[in-house]
């Protein structure tokens, strides 16, 4: 592909975001703004963990370096709420879904190994003594995402959550179902299964609301879920 060739595909897929974006604050500015106050609070927790870093000073690093609820805040909530914003933008909406996804299993484990592991080890360590002690057990992801829910008060909310997403949009079954149940209502598949970037039409909106109120459901479990462990993590470093 020539240099003209990739300068033509770049103000496409521009073009295409500017028409997205426009689309969305005027089609489904609820959704939009769930995706940026997502990003939001991502922002306000990585400005909590730069406060930590500074409080703990030549403590930081080692202390950094064990906690799994870091780990994630900085290297998965953040980074793929940005890419959310970016897939929303170029209408991948069935990334954006397997981002979100990704997130809520990732704080599910992230919280679980922070609260039921040996503090003192190393954050990846930790995380795996989860995963390990699922696949002894033949723990199931879902059933993991039953027993979050019951440790932090939202019952069967993490768990409703993830197997809504996972069965539309993570498994082959169901996302076949969700491009067959487009294909019979509008007369042709939804346009991200044809080709990415695209632009949105009126057929998308309900998959897109469906998005936000995906997005709305997990902001709770992440802000409930980290509340506790904070609240949990500050008592201990008092009794210290």
């Amino acid at each position: 592909m020539g240099r003209n060739s990739n300068a033509s595909l770049m103000d496409s897929i521009i073009n295409d975001m500017k028409v997205n974006e426009e689309f969305m604050r005027d089609k489904a500015k609820s959704t939009f703004n769930e995706v940026l106050e997502l990003i939001n609070d991502g922002i306000d927790y990585l400005v909590y963990t730069a406060k930590k870093w500074k409080e703990l000073g030549e403590k930081s690093v080692d202390e950094f370096v064990k906690r799994p609820i870091y780990f994630y805040i900085n290297n998965i909530l953040l980074p793929l709420s940005y890419a959310i914003y970016a897939d929303l933008l170029i209408a991948n909406l069935p990334a954006c879904f397997m981002e979100l996804r990704l997130m809520l299993d990732s704080l599910a484990k992230c919280y679980m190994a922070e609260k039921y592991t040996d503090e003192k080890s190393f954050f990846e360590v930790r995380i795996m003594v989860i995963e390990d002690f699922m696949k002894k057990r033949g723990i199931s992801t879902s059933k993991l995402m039953k027993d979050f829910g019951q440790d932090i008060g939202l019952k069967n909310k993490p768990q409703k959550l993830w197997c809504k997403i996972s069965e539309n949009w993570a498994h082959t079954r169901g996302f076949v179902k969700t491009i067959i149940d487009y294909l019979i209502k509008e007369g042709m598949p939804p346009p991200y299964a044809l080709i990415i970037p695209c632009s949105y039409s009126e057929s998308d909106l309900t998959s897109i609301k469906q998005l936000g109120n995906n997005i709305s459901e997990f902001k709770k479990i992440l802000k409930i879920s980290l509340s506790k462990l904070t609240i949990q993590k500050d008592k201990k470093e008092m009794k210290a």
